[in-house]
C-alpha cells in the first residue's frame, strides 16, 4: 500500500462548510443589492384643473395661486377643478382671495383685473376672505344665490349646502323661492336639498330628539297601585301620566315658554344710533328729509294707481345698484370734460376703474376727505385716457341732500345717492328713508301746484309730459311709508332678511320716489329699491316676499318742507353729529 492510500479520506463536512458560507454571503450581498426599501412618498402635490373659453386645459400643480397672480389670466366661462387641498387660490372681488376645494366657474370677472364678481360652485366648498366689506362677491350654488362679503365658508354636501361667516355677513337667496335669509358673523346657515333655510350659531352640538316616554306599566313583581275613587283630571298636553298609590292634587304643568320672535344668534333687528357718523357713509344733514323719521302726526292715505293695480302681478320688485366710489389721495387728479355743455371738473379718478354697465345711470365718485362727491353720467375716456361726461354735479354729502339747494343727477333733482342702501344697512339695520323707482305709467303727472312733482322733488324726467300717466295719488317725490300700527311678523319675513329691512324703513322712515324705471334702454316693468353698488357689480337682484309688503304701502299726504315725515313724535332717534374730523383715502 503506498502511503497516497493509507491517509484517511476527509468528511464533506469540512470542506463544504467555508464554501456554504461564502455562498450565503453571496446570496445575501446580492439580495440587499437588488432590494431596495420603500422610499416615504410626498405628499400629494395640489392639482388644479382649469377649463378655458378658448378651448385650452391647463393642469397647474404647487403653489395654486400662480392661477391667478401668474399670468394664466382666468375669464369669464374658465372653470377650475381642484382636486387635492389645500385647493386653489383665485383673485376674487377688489383683489381679495377665494380658496376652492371643488370645481368653480367664473360668470363675470376676470383674474387679472382682481375683479370676479360672481362665481358658481358645482361641488366642493370654498372660503371667500374679504376684508373690503363694501365690495362684496356673488357665488351662485345649486341651492342658492349668496352674495357674501368678509370671510365666508360655503360648502355644498349630499345633506345640501352650509353657509359659516366668520367675518362680515351673507345673504342668501334660496332657488326655492324662501325669503332672503341674512347670515351675520358668527352664524352659520344650512339649506336643505329642498331648499329650507335654517340660521344658527357656527357648529352647534347636535341636540337629542327627547323620545315621548311611554306610560309606565306596572311590572309583575310590582304591587298594582289602588286606584284612586275619585278620577284624577287628564293630565296637561305632552305630560304622562304618573301612577300613584294614593290620591294626590296633579301638580300644574309649567306654561309653555312662547317662542322669541327673533333668535339669539339672529341679526340685530332694528338700528341702534351710534354716538357719531361719517358723511361718506351717512350723508346729509340731520334736519334732512332723507334721515328725518316718520311722526306721529303722519296723515296717511290707501295707495291709488290704477297702472300698478292692473298689473300687479307682472311686476317684479328688486333692488338695483348705483357704483359708489370711494377714491384714494394717490389716484391722479384728472380734467372731466362735460359734454352737456357744463363747466369741466377736476377730480381724482381711480386707475382703472371699470364702468361698464352704467352707462344709462349717475356713478357716484365719493372724494377722500369724506365730505363731497361727483356724480356724472356717461364717464368715458378716449384712447389718449381724457375723461368725458355726458353730466357732472358735485354734491355736499354734509347738506340737505334736497334739490336744487343740494345739486344731483337723480331724476327728481337732487343726489342720486340720496336714499341709497349701503351694504352694511343689510346687516344694522337702514336709518334713513329709502330710494324707489315706479313705471312711469304709475306715477300721476298732475298734481295741485301745475307741476309734475311734489316735495322734495324739484324735477322731473324730460319726457314727462309723455311718459308719466294722469291718474291716482303716486307722484315723482310722493313718500310711501307702511301703517305704523302694523306688525311686521305678520307680513312672513324673515328677520334681518332683505324685504324685512326695507319693511322696517318704510315704517320708520318711508321711501321717496326719485325717478322712473323707464324709458331707460333696460328699461321694464318694476318696482326697484336702489342700493350702492361697486363696480363690475350693476345686475338687478329680485326682492323674495316683497310683493306681501308692498301690499301693505300707504301714501303719507301733506308731506312738505316744514313737516317731512308728517312732524309729531319720532317714530326713531335723528341722526347723530358728524364725526369731527374727515376722513382720508389711502
Amino acid at each position: 500500500m503506498s502511503k497516497h492510500s493509507s491517509r484517511k479520506p476527509t468528511p464533506v463536512a469540512t470542506w463544504a462548510r467555508p464554501l456554504l458560507a461564502f455562498l450565503a454571503f453571496a446570496v445575501s450581498a446580492g439580495l440587499m443589492i437588488l432590494y431596495r426599501p420603500p422610499i416615504a412618498r410626498p405628499a400629494a402635490v395640489p392639482v388644479a384643473h382649469i377649463t378655458a373659453t378658448s378651448g385650452r386645459d391647463l393642469v397647474q400643480s404647487g403653489d395654486l395661486r400662480a392661477i391667478a397672480t401668474q399670468g394664466l389670466g382666468l375669464v369669464t366661462g374658465d372653470r377650475i377643478r381642484a382636486d387635492q387641498a389645500p385647493g386653489a387660490d383665485i383673485q376674487w372681488v377688489g383683489g381679495c382671495r377665494m380658496t376652492v376645494e371643488g370645481e368653480l366657474e367664473i360668470l363675470s370677472g376676470e383674474s387679472r383685473a382682481g375683479a370676479i364678481d360672481i362665481a358658481r360652485l358645482h361641488q366642493g366648498r370654498c372660503r371667500t376672505d374679504n376684508p373690503d366689506r363694501s365690495l362684496p362677491g356673488r357665488l351662485i350654488t345649486p341651492l342658492a344665490t349668496i352674495s357674501q362679503s368678509g370671510m365666508v365658508s360655503v360648502e355644498i354636501t349630499p345633506a345640501g349646502t352650509r353657509i359659516e361667516v366668520t367675518s362680515g355677513h351673507a345673504i342668501i337667496r334660496a332657488e326655492s323661492g324662501a325669503e332672503d335669509l341674512l347670515v351675520a358673523a358668527g352664524e352659520h346657515a344650512t339649506i336643505s336639498p329642498w331648499g329650507a333655510l335654517q340660521l344658527g350659531p357656527p357648529a352647534p352640538p347636535p341636540t337629542p330628539v327627547p323620545t315621548p316616554e311611554a306610560t309606565p306599566a306596572p311590572s309583575p313583581s310590582e304591587p298594582t297601585p289602588t286606584p284612586d275613587p275619585t278620577p284624577a283630571p287628564p293630565p296637561e298636553s305632552g305630560e304622562s301620566p304618573v301612577p300613584t298609590p294614593t290620591p294626590t292634587p296633579m301638580p300644574e304643568a309649567p306654561p309653555a315658554p312662547a317662542p322669541p320672535a327673533i333668535a339669539a344668534s339672529s341679526p340685530v333687528i332694528g338700528f341702534t344710533v351710534p354716538d357719531q357718523r361719517l358723511a361718506s357713509e351717512w350723508p346729509f344733514s340731520a334736519d334732512s328729509a332723507w334721515n328725518t323719521p316718520l311722526g306721529s302726526k303722519m296723515r296717511m292715505e290707501p295707495m291709488v294707481s290704477p297702472f300698478l293695480e292692473k298689473s300687479t302681478d307682472a311686476l317684479s320688485i328688486l333692488t338695483q345698484p348705483i357704483v359708489v366710489h370711494t377714491v384714494r389721495k394717490s389716484d391722479p387728479v384728472r380734467r372731466i370734460r362735460n359734454s352737456g355743455g357744463g363747466a369741466s371738473v377736476r377730480w381724482p379718478i381711480t386707475s382703472g376703474l371699470d364702468l361698464a354697465g352704467t352707462e344709462s345711470r349717475p356713478v357716484v365718485m365719493i372724494h377722500h376727505d369724506g365730505t363731497s362727491a361727483l356724480e356724472v353720467h356717461g364717464l368715458r375716456a378716449d384712447a389718449e385716457d381724457k375723461f368725458t361726461a355726458d353730466a357732472m354735479e358735485k354734491v355736499d354729502l354734509k347738506g340737505t341732500g334736497i334739490g336744487p339747494e343740494t345739486k344731483g343727477l337723480g331724476e327728481w333733482g337732487g343726489p342720486a345717492i340720496a336714499g341709497l342702501i349701503r351694504n352694511n344697512e343689510w346687516r344694522d339695520g337702514i336709518p334713513h328713508a329709502l330710494a324707489v323707482l315706479l313705471p312711469p305709467e304709475a306715477l300721476n303727472r298732475r298734481t295741485s301746484s301745475g307741476r309734475a312733482f311734489v316735495w322734495p322733488a324739484s324735477a322731473a324726467h324730460p319726457q314727462w309730459r309723455t311718459a308719466y300717466g294722469t291718474e291716482g295719488n303716486l307722484h315723482l317725490g310722493s313718500l310711501l311709508v307702511l301703517p305704523p300700527d302694523l306688525d311686521l311678523a305678520t307680513l312672513r319675513l324673515t328677520p334681518g332678511g332683505q324685504a324685512w329691512r326695507i319693511a322696517e324703513a318704510l315704517q320708520n322712515y318711508g321711501a321717496y320716489i326719485v325717478g322712473t324705471t323707464r324709458p331707460l334702454p333696460e328699461g321694464f316693468d318694476g318696482i326697484v329699491f336702489l342700493t350702492a353698488g361697486s363696480p363690475n357689480q350693476v345686475n338687478r337682484d329680485p326682492l323674495a316676499g316683497m310683493r306681501r309688503v308692498w301690499a301693505r304701502v300707504q301714501v303719507v299726504s301733506g308731506n312738505n318742507a316744514r313737516q317731512p315725515g308728517g312732524g309729531g313724535t319720532p317714530r326713531r332717534p335723528g341722526a347723530p353729529p358728524f364725526h369731527p374730523v374727515a376722513q382720508s383715502g389711502s
